[in-house]
C-alpha cells in the first residue's frame, strides 16, 4: 500500500515493483493463496501457479484448478484441510478486513508515495503488531518509487 493505503486503482495495482512482485512470488509458492472475486477477476480468473488458490464469493465460477468458497473461514479450513500450514490473503479490502481479525502475521509492503486511487487497505491499530523485519528498496531503473516489505507479527495478547 501507498503512504495514503492504496492498494488499487480500477481493479489493478497503480505500480510495477519487479523486485517485490518477486519477493511475493518466493513468499507464496508452494502455500495457499486466498482472495475475493474481484482480486480474483483482475488476474484474468488465471489462477496463480504452484499455489492452492482460493477465492472467496458467492458467485458460481467452475476453473480448474482453483477452489471457490462462500467464507474466510471455509477458504482457511479449504487449506488446512488440503495441508497447507500457510494461508496467504492477497486482495482485495474486503477480504483484507476480515482477515485482520484472525491473521498472524501481516506481510506489508510499504510504497513510499501518494498515489490516486479507488481500493484503499482498512485501517489496523499498528499497536497490536510488532515488526519483525523489513527490507527497504530505494528507486532504481526499474522501480519508479521507494518501498519497504515489512513483516509484522501479532502481538501476543496478555
Amino acid at each position: 500500500m501507498t503512504r495514503n493505503r492504496v492498494i488499487g486503482r480500477d481493479n489493478k495495482l497503480p505500480w510495477r515493483l519487479p523486485d517485490e512482485m518477486a519477493y511475493f512470488r518466493r513468499l507464496t509458492a508452494s502455500h495457499a493463496i486466498l482472495m475475493g472475486r474481484r482480486t480474483f477477476e483482475s488476474m484474468n480468473c488465471r489462477p496463480l501457479p504452484n499455489r492452492l488458490n482460493i477465492v472467496l464469493t458467492s458467485r458460481k465460477f467452475e476453473v480448474p484448478d482453483v477452489t471457490f468458497v462462500e467464507s474466510l473461514t471455509a477458504g482457511v479450513s479449504n487449506a488446512a484441510n488440503q495441508g497447507f500450514e500457510k494461508c496467504f490473503v492477497i486482495g482485495g479490502r474486503g477480504v483484507y478486513e476480515e482477515a485482520l481479525g484472525i491473521a498472524d502475521a501481516l506481510y506489508c509492503t510499504l510504497i513510499d508515495t501518494v498515489l490516486d486511487g479507488d481500493t484503499f487497505f482498512p485501517e489496523f491499530d499498528l499497536e497490536e503488531w510488532v515488526l519483525e523485519s523489513t527490507d527497504t528498496h530505494d528507486i532504481d531503473s526499474k522501480h519508479k518509487y521507494a518501498f519497504s516489505m515489512n513483516v509484522y507479527r501479532r502481538r501476543e495478547q496478555v
